[in-house]
């Protein structure tokens, strides 16, 4: 095949693919370098090494696009985000929304939901039903979310920061603190540990972040690969196999239905 026959076909592929919404396969690069944080269970950290549904679902998704992605060792969000500024070819995987990043960062889509909670031990602490309700209590541990920081601080209450851990809810329930402001939990393990939901302080979304230099074909790759997050029913198994697969049908069907994406 000529070289001005390759190129006619290339290009008549773009315009079906753009036709039909679809970008053509990413032609071969260097893999995208994507940073990761500590999210249990969504991201762990196994000895340096990423792993979780996050990390198999987005390698599951990029790969049937053709952009090869390869996974950092997980560190706290603050450093992940510095280092995608000033890095091309570099993304963040599972960072929240903040709009005065979205100068420096481009936001490539969602990747999940984000639904944070108050808890409480039961039997321990007063029940509560709103944010209000914490003024004046100084046993207040949160997870070291921005968006939560902003809620907290704006009605002036009292807590300490605790990086990711998936022992935050065992630390509650051994009266650590009074109140546990995080992540509603992916595995139903409140009752077996006396801990009761209080109230929803906030729902908002996982992204995935790039350098903003990051090639713009590259960008629409990726952008339709996680076109529906990384609950799309195709990486279902990949949620199963951690045992998440409760997880992902609860999770994957009430997002769908507050982002419209029904199928």
């Amino acid at each position: 095949m000529s070289m001005s026959t390759r190129v006619a076909l290339a290009a008549q592929l773009s315009l079906m693919a753009a036709l039909l919404g679809t970008p053509p396969r990413c032609a071969a690069q260097g893999p995208i370098n994507v940073l990761v944080a500590e999210t249990p269970p969504f991201v762990t950290d196994q000895g340096g090494v990423a792993a979780g549904p996050y990390i198999e679902a987005m390698k599951l998704l990029a790969d049937r696009e053709g952009v090869g992605i390869r996974f950092g060792s997980p560190r706290p969000m603050k450093r992940l985000l510095l280092e995608a500024k000033q890095s091309r070819n570099t993304c963040v995987l599972g960072v929240p929304f903040a709009p005065g990043e979205a100068e420096v960062l481009n936001y490539i889509g969602r990747v999940g939901p984000l639904d944070v909670a108050v808890y409480a031990k039961r039997g321990v602490a007063p029940p509560i039903a709103n944010v209000a309700q914490l003024r004046g209590n100084t046993s207040i541990a949160s997870a070291d979310l921005a968006e939560v920081r902003d809620v907290l601080d704006a009605e002036g209450i009292v807590y300490q920061t605790l990086p990711a851990s998936a022992a935050a809810m065992k630390m509650l329930n051994a009266e650590r603190f009074a109140y546990l402001v995080a992540e509603e939990p992916a595995i139903d393990d409140l009752k077996e540990l006396s801990i009761e939901r209080q109230f929803v302080l906030l729902r908002t979304e996982r992204w995935l972040a790039c350098n903003t230099a990051l090639e713009p074909a590259t960008a629409a790759h990726l952008r339709h690969a996680i076109s529906e997050g990384l609950y799309a029913a195709s990486t279902r198994p990949v949620w199963a196999s951690f045992g998440l697969g409760e997880h992902f049908d609860r999770v994957s069907k009430a997002w769908r239905l507050s982002t419209g994406k029904q199928r």
